[in-house]
Order: structure tokens, then C-alpha cells, then sequence
């Protein structure tokens, strides 16, 4: 989400040509900070991009090596804890920027739409057993009825001893 007076700030700064060229520091952080974000974001586009071509062996000049590498110092484990009646449901962390891999007993559970959620379930060869999972990426928590980027977790009985973890890209400190 993006906050309104964010979004503010970084305008009155692009229009304030009266300075010429002096920039203040409140201005240089908003510049310093939207830079990491589009530097960031290009991390994971060049990714996708060297990933599709064939990767070398070399050891120092692999590209997807080193974009995994400038991800990774960003990339965060996280543990949900075992809470009786949240139906499947586990809210993000605040830091959390881009969703990685969900995992249970160390075991990747698949993500899916909410659409299949419903497909899954009409069939007994395809319904949610203890041993095939999935998961739901949402912004809305079902339980409290609220905006809230999480994950529905199916079924829901799976994770009653806890045990979902999760990695993910998290937001950056923002520099001053």
C-alpha cells in the first residue's frame, strides 16, 4: 500500500524548481528511497530475464547467481505460531514485500487460485488431504473480516500443531 502522504511529499519535492539544484535532506531521502525501490524492482525483472537463457559455469559472472545473491540479503524466514481457531488463515509480516515459498514439515505446499480452491475440493482424488496442501494468497482475512495480506491455508486442519513457515523479500530500511 502505498501512503498518501508519501505519495505527497515526493511530488511537492518534483515540483520545487525554485531551489536550483539545492536539495534538502527530507528531499534527498524521498529520492534516495523511491531509487532502492526501482533498483529493487529490477532485481527481479533481470532475474527473470537471465533466467530464461542458458547460465554458465562460471564462478564469479553466473547473472542469476548474483541477482539471487542481492535478493538474498534481503530475504527473511518466517515461523507462524500454532493459534487455535484462524481456520487456515496467517497474516503476513509487516515487513513482507514479495511472498517466497510456504512450507510445512519441510514440505513445499503449492500455491493455487481461490477459484481452483472449490475444484480441488468436488473431487476425492484432487480434495485437500494432510499430505496435499495448498495455499490461497489473499488481501482480505476471512476470519476478521478486514483488509489484510495473508495466506489461506487448505485444509484447514493441517497446520493445528503449527509449523507453516514461510520466506519472503522484505521491505528495505529506507535510506537516509
Amino acid at each position: 500500500m502505498v501512503n498518501i502522504d508519501t505519495v505527497y511529499q515526493k511530488v511537492l519535492a518534483f515540483a520545487n524548481k525554485e531551489q536550483r539544484g539545492y536539495v534538502t535532506p527530507q528531499e534527498f531521502n524521498l529520492f534516495a528511497s523511491q531509487a532502492q525501490q526501482e533498483i529493487i524492482e529490477q532485481y527481479f525483472y533481470d532475474l527473470n530475464q537471465f533466467d530464461r537463457g542458458n547460465g554458465n559455469n562460471t564462478e564469479y559472472s553466473d547473472m542469476v547467481t548474483l541477482i539471487q545473491e542481492k535478493i538474498g540479503t534481503l530475504t527473511k524466514l518466517h515461523k507462524f505460531a500454532k493459534i487455535l481457531g484462524n481456520k487456515g488463515w496467517h497474516t503476513l509480516p509487516d515487513d513482507c514485500y514479495k511472498l517466497g515459498t510456504v512450507t510445512k514439515d519441510r514440505e513445499e505446499i503449492d500455491e493455487i487460485t481461490y477459484s481452483e480452491v472449490a475444484k480441488y475440493r468436488k473431487s476425492r482424488l484432487t480434495m485437500f488431504t494432510y499430505v496435499t496442501r495448498g495455499y490461497v494468497f489473499q488481501n482480505w482475512d476471512p476470519i476478521n473480516s478486514v483488509s489484510a495480506r495473508g495466506i489461506q491455508v487448505y485444509p484447514s486442519n493441517a497446520d493445528m500443531e503449527g509449523g507453516i513457515r514461510i520466506s519472503y523479500v522484505k521491505i528495505p530500511e529506507p535510506p537516509k
